[in-house]
């Protein structure tokens, strides 16, 4: 996870855009960093009949409304 700070101010960097630092902030970046790892690997099933892909994939979109509760603005890297 990047930190970028403002002044004394820390914030929260993913893909250019700056975040407050929250524990929802950063628990929902872990996961998309998680998720998109997952994504990287062959998809398997488990035994509930889910693919891995597809948890992943959700994984990302709740975090990533999660994060629009706490984007600050796009870092203009």
């Amino acid at each position: 996870m990047q930190t970028r700070y403002i002044g004394q101010t820390k914030f929260l960097v993913l893909d250019g855009r700056l975040f407050r630092d929250t524990e929802q902030a950063r628990e929902a970046i872990t996961n998309i960093e998680w998720a998109r790892d997952r994504l990287s690997m062959p998809n398997v099933r488990f035994q509930n009949g889910k693919e891995s892909h597809e948890v992943a994939n959700q994984m990302i979109d709740k975090a990533e409304d999660t994060l629009m509760d706490y984007q600050v603005f796009t870092a203009g890297e």
